[in-house]
């Protein structure tokens, strides 16, 4: 009775990780929590007996596992067929390499130590070890795949993700070599805490790592809603302008007439240049008619040109363009950002940014040139260091830009020119999927 409850918590344990797995790397296409445990438990009941009781072909039972996983892939979860294959038949190789490992160190530790124990435990062991190595697999898997994502893998990310499970399996081999010693009821109840610690810390981790990711999306629709208010203050001084024009021109029109008659060509000269000023008003740095685009440049603009350096633009962006704002918001924040900051440093040539963004079938071309002052350096990975003070956010700022380039199988170049650094960034399918 004991074997057969140690080995159901096991299964229990993994199927719950790879639930997790499958929504982290697909997204969960069923909504109802329910129809998830139901169709788990099921998976879980024929593979279970299938495995366990029916069939003794490793071949047969490969191919059980495949189908029955697929078949829980197609009905629960989001992406697709081919990449819902591949998981499935990646969660039985994982499952075969574990126990092969497992066994390896068993058997190494056996002699070692002399541990004399039945087939039937053995076999628990290597079950139950098996189920977290499975788990640190997984949870690797999960990591690598956020390189496709904004966030930063971090070192204190790795050492998540193996030393709970990996300690856990220490601490269970320990346990179950010395079976002797404690009840079956311990051994049980030490099992079930610590394959439910793994379970919890990973989710608490989770959701940790999620509110920071929330966190920081908050922080840039909070500066993409400054980006919007600037817009929208630059709009309205506009129109009190035109406004006090068009009340004043019939005023305007006798004085001018006055000057012209009179002779007085300098302030008929300095009256046309008031005029031509509210017609024309200030010259943006875009004006696409793409509100969100315009805010964005026209605000990083506004704050270059009080430190003296122009930005340049040539700007091919459709009016009702649908883009992926905090996408977009990174890179261009992101480009703007380290340019202007490389350019406020030169004192012997002319301070300018040219900005160049052309939009076609969904795909975005980004080129910005700036100059820079003097000599920059490279790192050990070939990237140019920073001047900027703060350098460690700065860093994160690339790696979420680089993230978002992989994220569309896009690509980014960074040249040196005369003294200009030059970026080249082509990013496909940046369109935003309409609900």
């Amino acid at each position: 009775m004991y074997f057969i409850i140690l080995l159901w918590i096991a299964e229990i344990f993994i199927t719950f990780a790879f639930h997790i797995f499958c929504k982290n790397m697909l997204g969960v296409k069923c909504k109802n929590k329910l129809l998830i445990c139901v169709t788990w438990f099921l998976y879980l009941i024929i593979f279970y007996v299938a495995t366990y009781m029916i069939s003794d072909s490793t071949i047969l039972n490969a191919t059980m596992s495949i189908s029955l996983f697929l078949i829980v892939e197609i009905l629960l979860y989001k992406g697709s067929v081919k990449l819902k294959m591949l998981y499935a038949v990646l969660q039985c190789v994982l499952g075969a390499v574990s126990e092969i490992i497992i066994m390896g160190i068993w058997g190494v530790l056996a002699e070692i130590f002399l541990i004399e124990l039945t087939m039937e435990d053995i076999f628990v062991i290597i079950a139950t070890m098996s189920k977290l190595l499975i788990f640190v697999f997984l949870k690797v898997i999960t990591l690598m795949g956020k390189k496709k994502e904004y966030a930063e893998i971090r070192t204190i990310d790795w050492i998540e993700t193996f030393f709970v499970p990996l300690f856990s399996i220490f601490i269970i081999l320990t346990i179950l070599s010395e079976m002797k010693i404690y009840t079956s009821f311990n051994v049980l109840l030490s099992i079930v805490c610590i394959l439910a610690i793994n379970i919890f810390t990973y989710l608490l981790y989770e959701k940790i790592r999620q509110n920071t990711e929330d966190k920081m999306m908050k922080q840039l629709l909070e500066q993409q809603c400054h980006y919007y208010l600037e817009q929208c203050k630059e709009i309205e001084d506009l129109w009190v302008n035109l406004r006090s024009f068009r009340h004043d021109m019939k005023q305007r029109y006798i004085v001018e007439q006055i000057h012209l008659k009179t002779g007085e060509y300098d302030l008929l000269q300095k009256s046309y240049e008031e005029v031509n000023y509210y017609i024309g008003g200030e010259v943006l740095a875009a004006s696409t008619g793409n509100i969100y685009f315009d805010a964005l440049i026209n605000y990083k603009a506004g704050y270059a040109k009080k430190l003296g350096i122009e930005v340049l633009t040539e700007l091919q962006v459709p009016s009702d363009w649908k883009i992926k704002e905090n996408e977009a918001s990174i890179l261009l924040g992101n480009l703007f950002d380290n340019a202007i900051e490389a350019t406020k440093e030169v004192t012997d040539r002319k301070k300018e940014i040219h900005l160049k963004i052309k939009y076609d079938a969904n795909n975005l071309l980004i080129i910005m040139r700036n100059p820079y002052k003097g000599d920059r350096c490279k790192n050990k990975q070939g990237d140019y260091m920073t001047t900027n003070e703060n350098k460690e956010e700065h860093g994160a700022g690339i790696k979420i830009m680089n993230g978002i380039i992989r994220k569309h199988n896009g690509d980014m170049e960074i040249l040196e020119q005369d003294n200009d650094f030059i970026v080249k960034i082509l990013v496909y399918n940046m369109t935003k999927q309409m609900e």
